[in-house]
């Protein structure tokens, strides 16, 4: 059976990225350091590619987060928020190898 145009657009269609969801948020003036846990993630990244931080929401995550890659300007991040509408996994993965391009494409050694 043949699927109609309609299903193959929508199949062949990439998914729509929301390039505000590629970039940290900017801490806030009045954010609470975590020295301690800054320091937890700079100790902890060191040679290795990923860090994960998991937390219930409304601890702090993003703040931290956000907050570490500011001090960490020198080390290429990528960066995407998700939230509850992000179930789609072909969006999700779009705009994770998005944040994953843009970083890979923005430090690549000259000559390369």
């Amino acid at each position: 059976m043949k699927a109609s145009t309609d299903e193959q657009s929508r199949e062949s269609a990439s998914p729509i990225l929301v390039r505000t969801k590629l970039f940290p948020p900017r801490p806030a003036g009045r954010t609470l350091v975590r020295e301690r846990l800054l320091q937890m993630l700079r100790h902890g990244s060191g040679g290795h590619h990923l860090t994960l931080v998991a937390a219930p929401g409304g601890y702090g995550k993003t703040m931290l987060l956000s907050s570490w890659v500011d001090t960490e300007a020198d080390r290429p991040v990528a960066w995407v928020s998700i939230d509850d509408g992000d179930d789609d996994p072909v969006v999700l993965w779009a705009h994770v190898i998005e944040s994953l391009r843009r970083v890979s494409s923005s430090h690549q050694r000259p000559g390369r």
